[in-house]
């Protein structure tokens, strides 16, 4: 959407990263609040303080500059405004 990067985990969490194996992430978005979970531990809890759009596309995608590979398996997506 041309913002750019709006957030970052901290460095210090680089090591929770597998670079050999499959890594787990689950994404938390409720309103302008994002909270990520690197392999169990919580690597960012963010609030947005003047978010564009409420609703809009979920993109994966790998930004090296053509290097790396990246695959994806088991997403799951959930509504959590239902019960």
């Amino acid at each position: 959407d041309g913002r750019g990067w709006v957030a970052w985990p901290a460095p210090e969490f680089e090591t929770v990263i597998r670079p050999t194996d499959w890594n787990d992430m689950l994404i938390q978005v409720q309103g302008n609040r994002y909270v990520v979970t690197l392999n169990g531990i919580q690597v960012l809890d963010f609030t947005y303080p003047s978010p564009i759009a409420e609703e809009g596309v979920i993109a994966l995608q790998l930004h090296s500059g053509g290097q790396g590979r990246m695959r994806f398996k088991d997403i799951y997506l959930r509504d959590l405004s239902r019960p």
